[in-house]
């Protein structure tokens, strides 16, 4: 099978990723390797992978992007921060697929220079993005522009919708790629490389939905599935 990486959380002692990453990727073709943080002398052998996915987790630093941080800033975690920067440099760099999904989207747009909201509560006009269905089930729309709505075949996908920060400014040559109907960006991507894509729902928990399915499918024939 074609391998992929995945990066993961830490909590004390452990190291923390919900198995549904593993099963869903598995389902589209691709075996996974956790990726935890660990030396930068890594990256030579972790570059040969065929892909990365940056998986959800807590808060990014917003001195990532140059801010202090602010009210309604949750757990952060620096040195993931610093190990995702580096491996999105590495696969970047080398033009090789990457998805990045919730924090993971939000990572790959601080990676081009760009900021978040550190809490959506600072956004006038922003819906509940923390839903209070079970994560499976739809919670908004989001419009697809650009290579999505060629990956979705659609103008419009429902997706579900767990967390509390977003783009703000965006990166440079970060397009984006959805948007929710209070205009967060829901999905952008690099169309300089050859699959750099962030989405802000959670498609390992939507394999039945097309914008689960879809955008693992899509990712997937990048690796070279």
């Amino acid at each position: 099978m074609t391998v992929v990486g995945v990066t993961c959380s830490a909590g004390g002692q452990d190291f923390m990723l919900a198995q549904q990453y593993i099963a869903v990727l598995g389902e589209v073709g691709l075996a996974v390797v956790v990726l935890p943080v660990q030396p930068l002398a890594a990256l030579d052998d972790i570059g040969r992978l065929a892909g990365l996915v940056l998986a959800g987790g807590g808060d990014p630093h917003p001195g990532c992007w140059g801010e202090l941080p602010g009210p309604g800033l949750g757990e952060v975690d620096t040195r993931r921060d610093e190990w995702e920067l580096a491996l999105l440099r590495c696969f970047l760099a080398a033009d090789k697929p990457v998805l990045g999904i919730c924090r993971g989207m939000q990572m790959l747009n601080v990676a081009q220079g760009g900021s978040l909201w550190q809490d959506l509560g600072q956004r006038q006009g922003t819906m509940l993005h923390m839903q209070t269905a079970p994560p499976a089930e739809p919670w908004h729309e989001v419009e697809l522009y650009g290579r999505f709505r060629s990956w979705l075949g659609v103008d419009r996908a429902a997706v579900n919708s767990r967390h509390h920060q977003g783009v703000r400014l965006l990166g440079e040559g970060v397009c984006v790629g959805a948007e929710s109907d209070d205009t967060l960006p829901e999905g952008i991507y690099l169309p300089e490389q050859r699959f750099a894509v962030g989405v802000q729902w959670h498609p390992e928990h939507m394999l039945a939905g097309e914008a689960g399915r879809r955008i693992l499918l899509s990712f997937a024939a990048a690796c070279g599935v």
